[in-house]
């Protein structure tokens, strides 16, 4: 079923509708894109209506392993296990039932996925090589030194050219690095670089 990312398109939507008329399946992804630490981004408000006007069961796919498998930062896929978990999470009696807004919560916690997490429990090894190419793409600001943009990357491994501070991405992901890691894994890195880059522009405001 063709759609324009990031767009709402109606042709889309009747289309969806003349497929459930075959009593065909559809796979929708109401992400509509990847997050590139691995985490559910947030889904189309719109899902919800779209699920109880459509009135077919539904089933929810959960990924897992998939961000370390195949990030979106980068063009290597990396061998290594991940898993597919699907559940019925509606029948055409449930969403009859229900109104919109409470499919949509129900969906948004059934979708909900932390690949950072699950792999810290799973600790599922991934073929090493090129673990971390383009990790530049995500990841634009040096904890040592501050510097934005100077990360580049090689192989399993990245460094900035600015300090010279060097990471290495193990068999499971994470970052290793000689006198301490500051962030061992993309979320958390993601996660600091966001907040440390309001201060940094907060602060030359100020100034």
């Amino acid at each position: 079923v063709p759609k324009t990312k990031g767009v709402r398109d109606s042709e889309t939507i009747r289309f969806l509708f003349e497929v459930i008329g075959k009593r065909q399946c559809i796979g929708l992804f109401p992400e509509g894109d990847r997050s590139y630490e691995g985490r559910t981004m947030e889904l189309d408000s719109a899902t919800g209506k779209l699920l109880k006007k459509a009135g077919v069961p539904v089933v929810a796919a959960v990924h897992r392993g998939t961000s370390f498998s195949h990030p979106r930062w980068s063009d290597r896929p990396n061998k290594g296990r991940v898993e597919y978990r699907y559940r019925l999470l509606f029948t055409p009696e449930a969403l009859a039932e229900l109104d919109a807004d409470t499919i949509q919560r129900q969906l948004e916690e059934a979708l909900a996925h932390d690949d950072t997490r699950w792999q810290e429990e799973m600790r599922i090894p991934f073929a090493g090589g090129h673990r971390a190419m383009h990790i530049e793409h995500p990841i634009f600001l040096c904890p040592a030194c501050r510097g934005i943009a100077t990360i580049r990357s090689a192989g399993d491994h990245f460094s900035c050219t600015a300090c010279g501070k060097a990471w290495h991405v193990d068999q499971y992901g994470f970052f290793n690095s000689e006198g301490g890691v500051f962030h061992a894994n993309l979320r958390d890195w993601m996660d600091w670089q966001k907040e440390e880059l309001g201060r940094m522009f907060t602060a030359a405001g100020a100034e």
